[in-house]
Formats: C-alpha cells, sequence, structure tokens
C-alpha cells in the first residue's frame, strides 16, 4: 500500500513510522525541512519538503498512484485542502484528514464531509476522540485505559495491578476458576516497561499492567476482581477550556446524575469561550488562572474533588498539575499528554490514568485504513501492541474451522470470541463461524498478517 503522510510533527511522524513497519511505502511531506531531516534518519521513508496542497508537492510526493493520503499537518484548512486537490487532481482512493476545531465537527458542519463536498473519505477528530476516551474512564473508575469493542458490548480495560489485588500472584486461567460466569480474558501484561502477550500461566504480579477484555455487563464485576471499589465520581476539575476540556465538561452536565464540574484555563479568550457555552448551567464554574497554581486549585475545590483531568495542551503543564492536584488532595488524576518520552516517566508520579492523544490519533486513523473484515482497532502501550476486532467472512481463513487449526501469525493470540450477543472464551477446540467477531492481542507490525484472516481464504476456492 502506498501512503503519503502531510505533517511531520508527532501524530504524521507516529502514523508514518507505524506503517513503515509494516514495510508500507510511506511518503511523509512537511514544509520545514529540518522535521524532515530529524525524522528520516533510521526511518525507512521517503520524505519531500514543501506545502502540501500544491499540486507540484503532491505530484513529486507520488499522489498520481497513492493508495491514502493522511493529512495531519497543524492547520484544518491546509489538511482539508490537501484532501481536496489529492481527490480531485490525482483520484487518490481514500483520504483522511485531522480537524480540530469543533466548528466543522459539529452538526451543521459536518455536511462539509458529506458526499458531494469536500473530496475528505473520513475527518479524525483528536479532542473528541480524547474526550470520549476520557468519559469512558470516568465511567469505570480505577482503570487507566477503556476502550469499547463490538458496538459498545465488549470493554477493552487496563488496571494496575497492586499488591493487595485479590488477583495477584494467580495464574491467568485461575481467574475463570475462581470467578464462575465471569465473561472476561487476559489478552496483555507490561512487566518492566515491556508489553507481553498473555496465556494461561501468565501470572498477574504486583507492579504489572494487565490489559483485558469483558463484557460490559461484567464491568463493575471485573472491577472488583482487580481490587477496584471506588464509585463514579461527582466532583471534576478539569484544567484547559480547549475543544477537549469543553467536550468533557458539557457532556458531564447532561449527565441524568448530578456532577459538579469547576473547570481551570489560564487563556482569557478560551475561558470566555468555555463560560459562553455554558452560561445557563449553574453548576459549572470557571476559574482563570494557571493549574500549577495551588492557590487557585485550592479555591476551585481540589481537595474535595473526585477527580482531576489535566486537558491544557502543554505536556509540561498537565504533568506539574497533576502532580500538585495529587499532592493537594485529590483522589484520582487523568493527565493527557502528546510526547510519547514522558510514558515511562507517568508510573513514577502516581498518575492514575494517562492518554497519549497521539496514540489515539493514531489508533483512530489505522481504524479507518484497515481491510477487509476489520472492525474495530486501537493500540495499546504507546504502540507496542494492537486489539483487533474482526468480523469473520464466509470466505475468511478463520471459517469453519477450529482454534487449534487456523494459522495465527507469531505474536498474535485470540483472546475473545464474540457470538450472538455471547463472550466466548478460545478454547482449541471452539469452532469459528461466520458473522463471529473475533479479538485479538497483535505485537506491533504483525497486524496485516491478521488482517489477512479476515479477508479471503485461498484454500475456499
Amino acid at each position: 500500500m502506498k501512503v503519503i503522510v502531510c505533517g511531520a510533527g508527532i501524530v504524521g511522524q507516529g502514523i508514518a513510522r507505524y506503517l513503515a513497519g509494516e514495510k508500507h511505502d510511506v511518503t511523509v511531506v512537511d514544509r520545514e525541512p529540518e522535521l524532515l531531516s530529524d525524522f528520516s534518519e533510521g526511518q525507512d521513508v521517503r520524505t519531500v519538503a514543501g506545502h502540501g496542497p500544491h499540486p507540484a508537492t503532491l505530484r513529486e510526493a507520488g499522489a498520481e498512484d497513492a493508495d491514502i493520503i493522511i493529512a495531519v499537518t497543524p492547520s484544518d484548512e491546509v489538511n482539508m485542502i490537501v484532501c481536496q486537490i489529492a481527490g480531485r487532481l490525482f483520484k487518490v482512493p481514500h483520504k483522511i484528514a485531522r480537524v480540530r476545531d469543533q466548528n466543522y465537527m459539529d452538526e451543521q458542519g459536518r455536511q462539509l464531509f458529506a458526499e458531494g463536498h469536500l473530496e475528505i473519505d473520513q475527518p479524525i477528530s483528536p479532542e473528541r476522540e480524547l474526550g470520549e476516551a476520557i468519559l469512558r474512564l470516568l465511567g469505570a473508575p480505577g482503570l487507566f485505559a477503556a476502550r469499547d469493542f463490538v458496538r459498545g458490548r465488549l470493554r477493552l480495560g487496563g488496571v494496575s495491578i497492586e499488591e493487595d489485588c485479590p488477583v495477584a500472584s494467580a495464574p491467568v486461567r485461575q481467574i475463570s476458576d475462581l470467578f464462575s460466569g465471569l465473561r472476561l480474558a487476559i489478552g496483555g501484561v507490561v512487566r518492566a516497561g515491556l508489553f507481553q502477550l498473555a496465556d494461561d500461566e501468565t501470572l498477574l504480579e504486583p507492579g504489572d499492567e494487565a490489559y483485558f477484555l469483558v463484557d460490559s455487563r461484567d464491568l463493575d464485576r471485573a472491577r472488583g476482581i482487580f481490587g477496584l471499589e471506588e464509585p463514579e465520581a461527582r466532583h471534576v476539575v478539569i484544567a484547559g477550556a480547549g475543544d477537549a476540556g469543553r467536550y468533557v465538561m458539557g457532556a458531564l452536565m447532561e449527565k441524568e446524575k448530578r456532577i459538579r464540574v469547576k473547570m481551570i484555563e489560564e487563556d482569557r479568550d478560551k475561558a470566555n469561550r468555555a463560560a459562553d457555552s455554558i452560561q445557563n448551567i449553574k453548576e459549572g464554574m470557571i476559574y482563570r488562572g494557571s493549574p500549577i497554581d495551588a492557590a487557585l486549585l485550592r479555591q476551585a475545590g481540589i481537595a474535595e474533588a473526585e477527580v482531576y483531568i489535566a486537558l491544557t495542551g502543554d505536556d509540561e503543564t498537565n504533568i506539574m498539575s497533576t502532580v500538585l492536584a495529587r499532592r493537594e488532595g485529590c483522589s484520582r488524576t487523568i493527565c493527557a499528554y502528546n510526547n510519547p518520552a514522558y510514558a515511562a516517566l507517568m508510573p513514577t508520579l502516581n498518575i492514575d490514568a494517562y492518554l497519549s492523544q497521539r496514540e489515539i490519533t493514531i489508533s483512530t486513523i489505522l481504524r479507518h485504513i484497515r481491510a477487509g473484515g476489520i472492525e474495530e482497532l486501537h493500540a495499546v502501550h504507546d504502540g507496542a501492541a494492537e486489539v483487533i476486532e474482526g468480523k469473520v467472512l464466509r470466505t475468511s481463513a478463520f471459517a469453519e474451522k477450529a482454534l487449534k487449526d487456523v494459522k495465527l501469525p507469531k505474536g498474535a493470540a485470540v483472546t475473545a470470541i464474540w457470538r450472538n450477543g455471547d463472550f466466548l472464551l478460545p478454547k482449541k477446540e471452539l469452532e469459528i463461524k461466520p458473522e463471529d467477531r473475533v479479538l485479538l492481542f497483535t505485537l506491533a507490525g504483525k497486524a496485516p498478517d491478521v488482517e489477512k484472516l479476515f479477508t479471503v481464504d485461498p484454500e475456499y476456492f
């Protein structure tokens, strides 16, 4: 597959590195030669210095025979124009644009992306995706990761294994024996910073981070077996009145259960915009100032808050304010960040959940470019692995075979099967049926091989 990535920022570099690692033909375009020079060293990608919307630049990048163009420059308008030109002049089949301004993503704005208007097959909103991820975490207190699969019927969860965790030091196979009827499967474990696929003999040791899939109806029971007892928050403080912060605040205030939400924002324009959007909701309060001002945090009631959420758009401010919020008495903290270098730092700072907007954006883009029967996809542990949901077709390599007879690529493991409303564990003798949803954990770079299992089995014909 030939891919052009316009924009060599953190997200552009991440998606290019990911796709190049899967042996796709990747070209990165940016008008800053320094960014391209720093990135191209040691990477199997081609680079083109130039302005993305210029037809000559896209032609040099190979747009005439490209399969996909992904526009992730800092400008929404540039991204949209890149896709428009790629579609109209070069007939690029698939066009993805990052669109951050929520004015383009509301009901009226989205008409721009309707068929016959702009040449954009999929607009990606990182802020809205980040906001949804935070809302899922708030609905499952204690998890550091949460993602929906099978249209919300299954939940991917991430949990830290503490010393007093009821299943600490137990092998994975014992969970179903100890907790009868619990529809849950462990897919992967992070130990000493390294992700590894889990099997029946994997021990859940204190200090591990475990990723699991669970029937959404059993989510609360699953939290219980990991020792997570806290209720959903009723008092939340948010730092950052950008698109993601306003989205989370608005969603929390619309909940039927009463939730007190307070916001801290240093920028006057952003604070005023947020105030305008919630002016008729008495529970909402916005404080002007820096979230790393301890006095301001106390004024916002941080000691009484169950959750502090850092969404300022600046990694350092988010990290520092989260540590300060914890010191001032907040029960639980959630921190958003972009720079992958900070991922290893978060656990050492007693931050409960940390969300990489870069990882969320990359996962969203990958979900829209995967082939065949891939229905859903999410990268975990900064791209070290992926969780994939695939729909089994009548002609798929999975169809009408027992799991033990399916030749899985090395570095991939089936974790669960969803069939007609039932959560099934991957027993070796289980025969996979057409229309089943198969959920796998795969190590980085293995997804293309997994995709083939959901397309056409050559032996079928």
